[in-house]
């Protein structure tokens, strides 16, 4: 990879309201240099940031952790409420996906009488870019991440 540091995986651990924490791992693309790696892993930190209650904890990248110990302030954030996020790979046409934790159900727009995410109105767009500018399929092969849907998942409490 030609990152400057050879980063290929981004963990990241969201707290909700009573401070149970859950992650979700990423596989990203390879980047020209680690100011573009940077660039597009902080949008994508942004994006999925945007579309939960949860607050970050912590985000690991192979050898590098960066943690906090801050729960949510929102009593809605809980990390059974996710975003499950599928894509496929633009070669293989393969599935892959990764759920996003302590989902803010407010922050997309999901479509009457479903739990899916319409990904071309409001934070849609922005979060689909983010997420495939960011991502890439578990291969070896080179290919991109087509997000296929967002879907709002959760445990029956």
């Amino acid at each position: 990879m030609p990152n400057d540091v050879n980063i290929n995986q981004l963990t990241v651990t969201y707290a909700d309201y009573s401070a149970e924490k859950s992650s979700t791992t990423v596989i990203t693309r390879e980047f020209a240099d680690n100011a573009t790696y940077s660039t597009a892993r902080d949008d994508f930190l942004i994006a999925m940031d945007a579309v939960t209650l949860g607050v970050r904890q912590a985000e690991t990248e192979q050898l590098v952790t960066r943690e906090s110990n801050l729960a949510s302030t929102n009593p809605s954030s809980q990390r059974e409420v996710k975003w499950l996020v599928s894509y496929e790979g633009s070669v293989d046409k393969k599935r892959y996906s990764f759920t996003l934790p302590c989902a803010d159900p407010t922050a997309l727009d999901i479509m009457p009488g479903t739990d899916l995410v319409d990904l071309t109105t409001g934070n849609g767009p922005a979060t689909v870019s983010a997420i495939e500018n960011f991502v890439k399929p578990n291969t070896s092969q080179v290919q991109t991440a087509n997000v296929v849907s967002i879907r709002l998942v959760g445990r029956n409490i």
